[in-house]
């Protein structure tokens, strides 16, 4: 588990970073309370969500998405196929849009 870990932090170190100032950020849009709101409700709901799928399917999900991780690397990093990381990811983004709320599926990619 550590050597997974070692592994996946490797990986978002070499990932390339682009600077905040690159970005125009609408200070309008960032103070919103009501969007606030809306951003952390959706969190929670994702996180229970999240908390639902078997652990396989949990765990390709956050390498993807939170780590940023190609089917390669995942595949690498699992010590299984690439092929089965997109069966995987595939499955666990349909089981997820089944376990969120009809506003929130339309998010998902």
């Amino acid at each position: 588990r550590i050597a997974k870990h070692v592994v996946i932090d490797t990986y978002r170190t070499q990932k390339e970073t682009v600077e905040l100032d690159e970005f125009h950020i609408d200070e309008d849009r960032w103070n919103d309370p009501a969007l606030k709101i809306t951003q952390d409700v959706q969190g929670i709901l994702l996180r229970q969500a999240m908390n639902k799928l078997p652990g396989r399917y949990r765990e390709v999900l956050l390498l993807s998405f939170m780590s940023g991780l190609d089917h390669a690397e995942i595949a690498r990093t699992l010590k299984t196929r690439e092929g089965s990381v997109r069966i995987v990811k595939h499955r666990a983004l349909k089981k997820l849009g089944d376990l969120l709320p009809a506003s929130m599926r339309e998010e998902l990619p």
